[in-house]
């Protein structure tokens, strides 16, 4: 076995290990809605960390830390509480959509459809958003941040609230979340560095 092959295993070792306890945890937080979404948050949250992490970050988190606990319930209440997550894209969304036809999509009480056609024309259609404009440039860089930076943003930036505040919904230290912030905005500033 090459030493990756014996990485990987300690890693389901302790993914095995914690099952009941993630199992509890995932209950806990998707609260009175587990029946419709509990299942997929835990699945989805171990597949995100077992696939789109390096096998030398996930040892350090599962073996060697042992925090692999404190990592799955910190991703999972940030995935179900942020509706920039991928989480929420993949799972939450469809329950929001999948509500019919509703007569307020209707300009009418004869049932005529309202006319969505475009009256603007963007000039720049063919760029890439990122170089239309310093805005279009910042609003794509968002985009494109882990769902935790992007959730983070999204408090602070557009939401207006204060590090103790998001502190407080996430339930992490403060100093995790304004450390957590300045690194989004470096990021951002280099996401965007065209626009100086």
């Amino acid at each position: 076995m090459t030493n990756e092959e014996n990485m990987r295993t300690a890693v389901n070792m302790k993914v095995e290990q914690h099952w009941d306890k993630m199992v509890k945890d995932s209950k806990q937080i998707a609260g009175s809605n587990y029946h419709l979404y509990g299942q997929d948050l835990l699945m989805f949250t171990i597949s995100d960390f077992l696939t789109k992490k390096d096998i030398a970050y996930q040892y350090k988190v599962a073996v060697t830390d042992d925090k692999l606990l404190n990592y799955l319930g910190r991703a999972m209440a940030l995935n179900i509480k942020s509706n920039t997550s991928p989480f929420w894209t993949n799972y939450r969304k469809y329950l929001y959509n999948t509500r019919g036809i509703y007569e307020i999509e209707y300009e009418g009480t004869n049932g005529d459809p309202i006319d969505y056609e475009v009256t603007t024309i963007d000039e720049d259609f063919d760029l890439e958003p990122k170089y239309k404009s310093a805005t279009d440039c910042m609003q794509w860089a968002v985009e494109q941040l882990d769902f935790y930076y992007g959730a983070l943003v999204d408090q602070y930036y557009y939401q207006k609230k204060t590090f103790f505040e998001i502190a407080e919904y996430y339930n992490i230290p403060k100093y995790a979340v304004i450390k957590d912030i300045k690194e989004a905005k470096k990021i951002l500033k280099q996401h965007c560095k065209h626009y100086g």
